[in-house]
């Protein structure tokens, strides 16, 4: 197993310079295809309010929304609709389109990406890259290359594992079921366990991890069943040696995901009590040169490298 794991989220693609927001997304040529090929199939539907892009473009705004978290109210909305309100093969062909777009859009600012060399998330590959003598892993629940975005072309075979899929294959795009929720039958493709066809060593991994990384993941509710087993370890053992950072943007993000965790049975005090280190590293005091925040960073540089 792994003594390094990083896990990767969306923030870290945005450290990177990718603009793979999805308010990015709902502003470019890819989004304006997408409704426009949409009207091709709406000519024979007689219940355009109960669509499911009616429902994301509603939601769209200049800052940001989550597209998931649309896609999770739109299936529980749908549960106390009555059959002849249902519009079921329209919703399939809004979700195949949706993904099919989205997959064309972070292609093409893929592929026209240009390396920021300065970015702290370009720093931390580096340090996992070059470390000759530990275990490491990478697991991304973006849909893009970090590795061929950083251009780290003699990366090990392995070392990035795609937890929800990559721009190579098919992506997962959904929502869970949460504790009390009902199971929406007539929606269950838009289920992400649905849509999972092989296992992965997360939990593994993370279990038997010394270092451990979350670099840009808001850690929520939609993905923490891959985090559950760890910080209930994290939060009831006395971990020898056992270090966990969260990189985040800024002190509100911290905030954020200390909720997060506490409202999945976490006590985030237990993880101060029982880990080793437990840091919340803020990347906008960093790139501030901040004397206390960069002392984190190059603490957390040093111990992985």
């Amino acid at each position: 197993m792994s003594e390094i794991v990083l896990i990767l989220g969306n923030g870290f693609d945005l450290d990177l310079g990718l603009k793979s927001r999805y308010s990015d997304f709902s502003f470019s040529v890819e989004w304006d295809e997408l409704y426009r090929r949409r009207e091709k199939y709406l000519q024979n539907e007689q219940n355009h309010n109960q669509s499911l892009l009616e429902q994301i473009k509603d939601a769209r705004c200049d800052a940001w929304f989550d597209l998931e978290e649309e896609i999770n109210i739109f299936v529980h909305r749908q549960i106390n609709l009555n059959p002849k309100q249902i519009t079921i093969d329209c919703n399939k062909k809004d979700y195949s389109l949706l993904k099919y777009t989205l997959k064309n859009y972070l292609v093409r600012i893929s592929d026209a990406y240009k390396l920021n060399t300065a970015c702290l998330s370009l720093c931390l590959l580096n340090a996992v890259f070059n470390n000759k003598h530990s275990n490491k892993q990478i697991f991304s629940f973006n849909y893009t290359d970090c590795i061929k975005l950083c251009k780290f072309y003699g990366a090990p075979k392995g070392l990035l594992e795609y937890i929800h899929g990559s721009l190579n294959e098919d992506i997962v795009l959904g929502c869970e079921v949460y504790n009390g929720n009902k199971i929406n039958r007539n929606y269950s493709f838009l289920y992400k366990y649905n849509m999972l066809n092989k296992p992965n060593k997360i939990v593994k991994n993370l279990l038997k991890a010394k270092e451990v990384v979350f670099f840009g993941h808001s850690i929520n509710e939609m993905d923490f069943c891959y985090f559950k087993e760890y910080f209930k370890a994290a939060s009831t053992t006395v971990g020898r040696d056992k270090h966990l950072t969260i990189i985040c943007k800024d002190k509100e993000s911290e905030i954020r995901i200390k909720d997060n965790i506490r409202s999945q049975g976490i006590i985030v005090t237990d993880l101060y009590n029982n880990l080793d280190v437990f840091d919340f590293i803020h990347t906008d005091l960093v790139y501030a040169e901040n004397i206390k925040e960069n002392r984190k960073w190059n603490n957390l540089i040093n111990r992985i490298k």
